[in-house]
């Protein structure tokens, strides 16, 4: 695994609009620690785990809540059982919940105003441990939602993720650079090495903690390398990160609304 610089954080108890405006500004991106209370979490992730049991992801001789992977369930985009399940999770109402949870509207309305835009469309991060070819490469986000750039993306996992289950890198300063050339793949990513930026940055990221970045920040997941136990948030570990599932994370995107007139998105 590649050596990567600790991410700025701030708790949230700390935060202020100026230090997050700043911040956002001048790095592009932000984690605020200690943000969401976990019984805003637990009640989803229980849910999502359950749906990934109903489908066949889970050992069925192991606790579901334990989110003990079979090996031979992987998969991911484009894969038609993964779409499948992935639009079970968007059906459930805890999904589209977590958006409105007070605190983070908060924190975002701090960040872009008063007439706060949330995208009705969040993404579930569902990845499969050691599985080299689901791994999210380097990308900005705005690739994927066009419009005004000036939206931004908030990053929560649902359990802890320490770096060797796979969470997100950031690109520092990459989002000063405007949009960058993506390869035209079923998953747009930008070539190895091209990404312009400064230096890479990361590290482990807790249920209740939120990464905020801007929509022209290049980031990727870390490949889960770890072949050891590991725990994954709440009350569920992992036997071992090669059988271990990650209920990993819930990718929401805001915006500002002016004049009635939704600025993110075409």
């Amino acid at each position: 695994m590649k050596q990567v610089k600790p991410f700025r954080e701030i708790q949230a108890c700390d935060l202020t609009s100026r230090s997050l405006q700043d911040e956002i500004a001048s790095r592009g991106y932000l984690l605020i620690r200690g943000l969401l209370p976990h019984d805003a979490l637990s009640p989803l992730l229980g849910e999502i785990t359950q749906v990934l049991y109903t489908a066949g992801w889970l050992l069925p001789d192991h606790d579901p809540f334990e989110r003990i992977a079979d090996a031979g369930a992987a998969c991911g985009d484009p894969d038609p059982s993964f779409k499948r399940t992935c639009q079970e999770i968007f059906n459930l109402e805890a999904f589209h919940a977590l958006p409105h949870q007070s605190a983070l509207k908060q924190v975002m309305s701090m960040l872009v105003g008063e007439r706060l835009l949330i995208h009705p469309k969040p993404i579930g991060r569902l990845i499969f441990p050691n599985c080299e070819r689901l791994v999210v490469h380097a990308h900005q986000d705005y690739r994927f939602m066009d419009g005004d750039p000036e939206c931004f993306t908030t990053w929560i996992p649902l359990h802890d993720c320490p770096v060797n289950v796979g969470p997100l890198q950031i690109l520092e300063g990459s989002h000063h650079f405007g949009f960058q050339s993506h390869d035209q793949a079923n998953i747009p990513v930008i070539p190895e090495g091209a990404a312009l930026g400064g230096d890479w940055v990361g590290g482990q990221i807790n249920a209740g903690d939120v990464l905020i970045f801007h929509s022209l920040t290049v980031h990727a997941a870390f490949v889960t390398v770890s072949n050891s136990p590991a725990e994954v948030g709440g009350e569920g570990r992992e036997a071992a990160a090669d059988n271990g599932r990650q209920c990993k994370l819930t990718v929401l995107v805001y915006g500002r609304v002016k004049s009635g007139i939704r600025k993110c998105f075409p």
